[in-house]
């Protein structure tokens, strides 16, 4: 009796057991699918996102290197500049004021753009270099 009653406990087990994993194995196998189709779908999103927003960032900084390249044909045209260009010795005589109106006339570059933090002009005659605020 208690091998027929063993048997048939096991069996009930067994019975019960089986639905119960095949469902269990299909609600996984389900779950995997929609966690690939959602991690596609996300990872699509984002790299299209990652995508646009790099143009865009692209287009800025081209548009401020057009903005510096601007401002080098401005300071290579302006009259102060090009002047200075012919001196030979800077702090001697006159040419000393010469150095410093050069130097004053470097302001207007820095205040029209805030992506320039500084920039320096350096003179190949007199071997100097001059910004802003300092020579």
């Amino acid at each position: 009796m208690r091998w027929a009653n063993g048997w048939k406990i096991q069996y009930i087990f067994v019975r019960f057991m089986i639905p119960y994993f095949l469902f269990m194995l299909f609600t996984l196998l389900a779950g995997a699918l929609f966690y690939r189709q959602t991690y596609d779908v996300v990872k699509k999103e984002v790299t299209h996102s990652n995508l646009q927003m790099l143009d865009q960032v692209k287009e800025t900084v081209d548009s401020r290197f057009n903005e510096i390249n601007r401002i080098s044909l401005q300071l290579q045209s302006d009259p102060a500049v090009q002047s200075f260009q012919q001196v030979k010795e800077p702090f001697r005589d006159t040419t000393a004021y010469k150095v410093y109106r050069t130097q004053k006339s470097l302001y207007s570059y820095n205040a029209a753009n805030g992506f320039i933090l500084n920039y320096y002009l350096i003179f190949k005659n007199s071997d100097l270099a001059l910004s802003p605020d300092s020579t």
